[in-house]
């Protein structure tokens, strides 16, 4: 097993009351594919952990699914473990960094749109497998290719891959995940790209609160005014229903543990 992977990045989007407002829009838009992969885990489930939850939506997911489990979320932000807490009450927060010890012992180990803020995406899998019990599994979800044909997405995309890179990370971290063997001890039940059909309204009210949520690394990518008129026109697009305008592949993986650790 890997030891804690290093050079870790700082979440691009903050933990601003307009990133939190970014989110409950990102979980609206994304509960059906992610409980689309819950459903298909099978076995036991008497502890689940939920990796980097945010305002605790994906936390409020794995409770629904897991009803019985005891279900713990590791969180980074303080602003943001207060959220989990108030809004799953059941669950344990716990205030701490992903990257660093983590509790063992899981039947289930989740994490979505996590290691796209992450540096070295195959040394943060290993760490988190350390997580999960013998018959256990790791589910993760990333974008794998997020590919506009929309002129004004075209350029939001860019910048905000950009935006992630100059932190350390990848954007499409699903795409190294699609690439990747399973670590040792766990085997690849499933690794599929799925669409989520978002709509370019649903993308449209998501993007802007992303570019204004955007940390200090923005500053190297684009100018001020530059964003803001982003942010405008982005602004105008919230509402459109067409489902063309932005194509999106989202790869979720499912390894299990076999036994033990070789």
């Amino acid at each position: 097993m890997r030891a804690r992977p290093e050079g870790t990045t700082s979440y691009t989007f903050g933990d601003s009351e307009i990133a939190s407002e970014r989110m409950a829009i990102v979980a609206r838009a994304f509960a059906p594919t992610s409980r689309a992969v819950l459903a298909s885990i099978t076995g036991p489930a008497a502890r689940v952990l939920d990796l980097g939850p945010g305002p605790g939506y994906t936390t409020e997911l794995l409770t629904q699914r897991f009803p019985n489990a005891e279900v713990v979320a590791v969180e980074r932000s303080e602003a943001f473990a207060a959220e989990t807490r108030a809004r799953v009450p059941a669950a344990t927060v716990v205030l701490g960094d992903v990257t660093e010890a983590l509790p063992v012992g899981f039947d289930v180990v989740y994490a979505r749109f996590l290691l796209s803020h992450l540096a070295d995406v195959p040394g943060t899998v290993a760490h988190w497998c350390a997580s999960v019990a013998p018959g256990g599994v790791l589910v993760l979800e990333e974008p794998e290719r997020i590919e506009a044909r929309d002129p004004l997405f075209a350029r939001y995309e860019a910048m905000v891959a950009a935006v992630v890179e100059s932190g350390g990370a990848d954007m499409y971290a699903g795409a190294t995940l699609a690439r990747l063997d399973a670590p040792v001890a766990f085997r690849t039940v499933s690794s599929e790209a799925v669409d989520p059909h978002i709509s370019a309204g649903v993308a449209a009210e998501m993007f802007w609160r992303n570019a204004r949520a955007w940390d200090a690394h923005a500053e190297a990518i684009a100018t001020r005014t530059e964003i803001d008129e982003l942010v405008a026109n982005l602004q105008e697009r919230v509402g459109d229903p067409a489902l063309d305008a932005i194509e999106w592949r989202l790869r979720q993986v499912v390894y299990r543990r076999t036994d033990r650790f070789a």
